[in-house]
């Protein structure tokens, strides 16, 4: 509820299609406040919950047809909330990690609170400031990101095959699967393990 002083209150949802902006930072809170008392066993203890809790095929009977943006006002905190809360916090979380840089991260996020204080602020605008003011370290376009995770009613579904070659080398082989949209631009990470070696790809 804390978290909600400021986004809800300092910034102010411009309209219920932006709810998200209220409920989602309220769920983000929720990791940070675990990693603050529990390190990071707590924050990804929370994040797991939060995500198997959307994803788990009973909760998510409607929210793989609805977007984080603009959700049906009569699912907004009913059947449904976990889009307005649990999908937009794990959005958030993602931010956080494909920067890479929580310096960048929090200080572009107390700057976009900052910036529309006591005042409202909607999709568009988050989208705008995030890409203006992070873009340019990102590993990909923040304006992409935003437009495919707010604006699409699913998420991307992995199919990943590996093996080794007759030359010792490793193959990876990489496919989005979900049926509504063709593809999320997303950075992957791997890491490959030998021993005590770790090699990231």
């Amino acid at each position: 509820e804390l978290f909600h002083q400021w986004f809800g209150d300092k910034t102010t949802c411009e309209t219920w299609s932006d709810i998200w902006l209220n409920e989602g930072f309220a769920t983000f809170g929720e990791m940070l406040w675990e990693e603050s008392r529990r390190g990071v066993a707590g924050y990804d203890s929370i994040l797991q919950t939060k995500a198997r809790e959307f994803l788990h095929p009973w909760n998510n009977q409607y929210a793989n047809r609805i977007p984080i943006y603009a959700p049906p006002i009569d699912l907004m905190f009913s059947n449904d909330y976990l889009v307005v809360y649990h999908k937009p916090g794990m959005v958030i979380h993602m931010l956080r990690r494909m920067l890479a840089n929580d310096t960048l991260f929090f200080n572009t996020i107390r700057d976009y609170s900052s910036t529309f204080a006591y005042s409202t602020a909607n999709t568009f605008q988050f989208r705008d400031y995030i890409e203006g003011r992070a873009g340019q370290k990102a590993p990909m376009s923040l304006f992409e990101y935003i437009n495919e995770w707010m604006f699409r009613p699913d998420w991307p579904i992995y199919q990943i095959t590996w093996g080794q070659e007759a030359s010792n080398k490793l193959s990876l082989r990489i496919r989005q699967v979900q049926d509504s949209s063709d593809h999320y631009t997303m950075p992957v990470r791997f890491k490959a393990v030998a021993g005590t070696d770790t090699t990231e790809l």
